[in-house]
């Protein structure tokens, strides 16, 4: 740190700066090739007072080792590798991307200028390698002499806008190929002229197949001229309002030299803006209703031939005059009403009598269309039956010509008592605390809840429409294909467990049950997707495999210890009875240890007995094997298996490689603990001496990584080890409760 400038020596031009101009401020400077600030240059530090103060991510490489000074908005482009950054050379910085760095950077320092508008990196700057794209210039700055001492960097990172451009190119060829596959015709038009940018093989067929794209619509169809077709395209174009059009007539010319085809269409001419909402051309699709329109027609011929009104058995209906006084009704009516013929036919029924009070202005409104159409509806709405009762009918009718309307009733009752079972099934699923999706068949998400929300941290309206491979990571892709399959096949899979990426990056175990989702004909259209977070379920069952494997590892190690103990005293026992002694109450100690370990008292196990106990076995009482010094200290019962562990593995390491492995082997353990404003800190400092030299091995065994895992990832304590020729060196420190 600058605890050293005086007065004059700081660096009072960065007043202010936001993050970077403090740690500017701060960095210890004399430690870099740049020396202390008062004797950098004016030059790099105006640089510096106008790189903090921007806004626009900015960086200076300075000096012979092109150390590197940044501002904030740079901080976030350096993301894991900030603040360690700061007064580093750029190259090491960017180690990831120096081959590709190199040339530009001694292209800055040889004083030329350097700008790109679109550069790749492949860099690593959050642990993991991502493509990133940036817009920058390399500007050089010489000092008082004329030489290159540095350069500065404006730049912007555009990587999700290069993403955005990739996903929107690769968006519109998606598009291109529905609308090439589409059963009715498609066309874009650009400009005012009305030029032919695409048509699919439904619109050339239509028109011959004539060769259209590139040209006019005037050019391409000149017999269309007289038949309004390019007076809509000029309205749509210069008003921006679409232009829906049905059953029109066109006269196409289908083959060269041929007359002229009728034909009838129906289509949309649809505007299409730029971001501005200005219209840049006209999209075009509709379909050759020829056929239908004939049908129709011969359909109508027909009606005069057959009776107004079809009796049948589904659909009711009734005839009304234009007062709305009921004049006749057919048999279904009169069933789904309760009304009789005689009172039907009577004249003291209308409409307005049968419809409940709430929807009397929705009928009326009908009745209103039907004036200047001729029809009604379809339309739905609530229906008065003769005993009061009420039931949802679908209603649709016409003007017959002749002052009787008729209208068709249908009963929707049991549609509309599935659509509420299905509201309240949405509900449901909304409030699941699962996480509840569902897609198509091309594995498109179509609808998306609250607890996939909470998994996935997507909202409904980011992942609707896209695929759902989105949540799957890279290594997993092919998962998806065999799901799809078997719900394709009407399979059901149940309980599979996997792994899904959330918006953030992390990883998410899940157990995954698919379910098909058919149609109201039994066709599958989709699937069901139900996914439980197991994250801590995997936890428990990762830290299960610890404590086997550590259960193993201790039942190894204490055989070990069993026969080191036997050995050390068969070599100082005088009589059998006498070795038979030592050795029982040797064991008997390591068995108390490990009682002890696994037991959680109301105060908690205490250190020193800890260590008794695990260092009885080779206490011989003189106070030169063993010698410990400490307060009294309650440990919690984490904290103590922990620690238990911790000093079991180093017991045991000691009885196999250490101090006492050897007579004369000492092994000493202090501890204090040190109250602090967040809690109390416990420090323990083990000491091996007299044991044969110490190597620093060549791996690190499991008792090794039980140490560190326990004390340092568990516990948040810190575990540092050192191999030291005379003896091993451990210090160990953990955060204790508060009293």
């Amino acid at each position: 740190m600058d605890g050293n400038f005086g007065p004059n020596t700081r660096l009072d031009l960065l007043s202010g700066g936001g993050e970077m101009g403090t740690r500017i401020r701060a960095h210890d400077w004399a430690a870099t090739s740049l020396g202390h600030p008062e004797g950098w240059s004016q030059a790099l530090k105006t640089l510096i007072g106008v790189m903090v103060s921007s806004k626009q991510a900015m960086f200076i490489a300075w000096g012979a080792e092109r150390t590197l000074l940044y501002n904030d908005a740079y901080a976030e482009i350096l993301a894991r590798k900030h603040p360690a950054a700061l007064g580093r050379p750029i190259l090491d910085v960017w180690s990831d991307i120096h081959d590709k760095l190199l040339p530009i950077v001694e292209q800055a320092y040889a004083g030329e200028s350097v700008h790109m508008d679109d550069i790749t990196f492949i860099m690593e700057r959050r642990g993991y390698p991502e493509e990133t794209h940036f817009s920058f210039s390399y500007t050089p700055v010489r000092d008082e002499t004329g030489s290159v001492a540095g350069f500065f960097c404006a730049c912007t990172e555009i990587t999700r806008q290069i993403m955005a451009e990739r996903r929107l190119a690769s968006e519109t060829e998606r598009q291109r190929r529905l609308f090439e596959q589409a059963p009715g015709f498609i066309a874009i038009l650009r400009g005012p002229g009305h030029v032919f940018e695409f048509a699919n093989q439904a619109y050339l067929r239509l028109v011959g197949n004539r060769d259209c794209i590139g040209r006019s619509a005037r050019e391409a169809f000149p017999e269309l001229a007289g038949q309004g077709f390019f007076e809509w395209l000029d309205q749509v174009y210069a008003r921006g309002e679409r232009v829906v059009a049905e059953d029109v007539p066109v006269r196409l010319q289908r083959a060269p030299g041929t007359v002229p085809e009728e034909r009838f269409l129906s289509f949309v001419y649809e505007p299409v803006c730029d971001a501005a909402g200005r219209v840049t051309g006209i999209f075009c699709e509709g379909h050759d209703v020829t056929d239908a329109h004939l049908a129709q027609m011969a359909l109508r011929a027909s009606e005069e031939r057959l009776r107004r009104v079809l009796e049948t058995e589904a659909v009711g209906v009734m005839f009304f005059n234009y007062e709305g006084t009921l004049i006749g009704a057919n048999d279904v009516f009169l069933k789904i009403t309760g009304w009789s013929r005689q009172e039907v036919e009577s004249g003291n029924l209308d409409w307005r009598r049968m419809t409940p009070p709430e929807w009397v202005a929705a009928s009326e409104a009908q009745m209103k269309d039907l004036a200047g159409t001729g029809r009604i509806g379809p339309y739905e709405k609530e229906y008065l039956r003769k005993d009061g009762s009420r039931s949802w009918m679908l209603f649709a009718g016409r003007d017959l010509g002749d002052g009787t309307i008729v209208e068709f009733a249908v009963d929707i009752s049991a549609r509309k008592q599935a659509e509420e079972a299905a509201r309240r099934l949405a509900a449901i699923i909304e409030s699941s605390d699962d996480a509840i999706l569902s897609m198509d068949l091309t594995g498109a998400i179509t609808s998306w809840n609250k607890g996939a929300e909470r998994l996935y941290g997507y909202r409904a309206e980011e992942v609707i429409g896209q695929p759902v491979t989105l949540l799957i990571p890279e290594d997993r892709q092919d998962e998806e294909t065999g799901i799809l399959e078997r719900t394709g096949r009407g399979d059901q899979i149940e309980h599979f467990e996997t792994v899904r990426q959330c918006k953030d990056g992390h990883q998410v175990a899940i157990s995954l049950t698919v379910s098909p989702v058919k149609d109201g004909h039994g066709r599958i259209i989709g699937a069901s997707k139900i996914a439980r977070d197991i994250t801590e379920r995997k936890r428990l069952e990762e830290q299960l495999l610890l404590v086997n494997r550590e259960l193993h590892h201790r039942v190894k190690n204490t055989l070990a210890t069993v026969q080191a103990v036997i050995a050390s005293t068969a070599r100082r026992a005088q009589t059998i009875a006498e070795f038979q002694q030592a050795v029982t109450e040797r064991i008997t100690s390591l068995a108390r240890t490990h009682t002890l370990l696994i037991e959680q008292g109301h105060g908690g196990a205490s250190l020193k007995g800890i260590l008794d106990f695990e260092l009885a076995p080779y206490d011989d009482g003189s106070g030169q094997r063993v010698r410990l010094a400490g307060p009294d200290v309650r440990l919690p019962s984490e904290i103590a298996v922990a620690l238990g562990m911790a000093v079991h593995e180093l017991t045991t390491n000691a009885a196999k490689y250490g101090a006492f492995s050897l007579p004369s082997g000492c092994v000493e353990v202090t501890w204090s603990v040190e109250e602090r404003a967040d809690g109390r800190k416990l420090n323990l400092a083990w000491q091996e001496r007299g044991g044969p030299p110490v190597e620093k091995p060549e791996r690190q065994g499991f008792g090794s990584v039980l140490l560190h895992r326990a004390l340092g990832r568990q516990l948040g304590g810190e575990v540092e080890t050192t191999f030291a020729p005379d003896g091993l060196q451990v210090r160990i420190s953990a955060m204790l409760p508060p009293r």
